[in-house]
């Protein structure tokens, strides 16, 4: 059976219809009553802002130790080395303790090798290294040595000889002059 072009079109128009008829005698859309039926998606709850107590915070590094403060009476590099340090430095305070002693010398060498420092409790101390007397005994408190270039003089040297003969750094075994404390900075 061969249909012309207007038989086509009849044809196509004849399903399309009968596929509506069967549509209409079913009844209204199920798909849309499945729709209807069901729930509405939920959205998803907004996060709650978050509360800045419980953020993560870095630890705040522990205080750093209060270094003595002192003025610089001279200064050089060891060995001409640029990283190196030499000083010659006067306390503002007289009376330093062995510790604050230990620290000031590990910050002011930290990162610099070699290193070469005289510590004076006194300007009078430092203004009588030529002349000595008890100014220089009780002020010359110590001398630190740090050469680890594995050039110059002192290589290898890490350490702190305490200098002071009179004063309560002499009667401290641990201090007295020519004692010697070895560091690990």
């Amino acid at each position: 059976m061969r249909l012309g072009k207007s038989g086509c079109m009849t044809a196509v128009l004849l399903v399309f219809l009968l596929g509506a008829a069967v549509k209409f005698l079913q009844g209204p859309d199920q798909t849309a009553d499945r729709k209807a039926a069901r729930p509405p998606a939920q959205q998803p709850a907004p996060a709650p802002a978050p509360d800045a107590s419980l953020e993560f915070q870095k630890p705040e590094p522990p205080p750093a130790k209060p270094i003595l403060k002192y003025s610089v009476a001279q200064k050089w590099l060891p060995n001409d080395e640029p990283n190196g340090l030499g000083l010659e430095i006067v306390l503002e305070n007289p009376d330093p303790t062995k510790e604050e002693l230990i620290d000031l010398v590990t910050q002011i060498s930290a990162g610099r090798d070699p290193v070469s420092l005289k510590v004076y409790a006194t300007q009078a101390a430092y203004d009588t290294q030529k002349t000595y007397g008890d100014e220089w005994d009780r002020g010359y408190l110590l001398a630190y040595v740090k050469n680890r270039t594995g050039k110059g003089v002192f290589q290898g040297f890490n350490e702190i000889r305490w200098m002071a003969s009179a004063g309560k750094f002499a009667d401290d075994p641990e201090t007295r002059e020519g004692a010697v404390t070895k560091l690990d900075n």
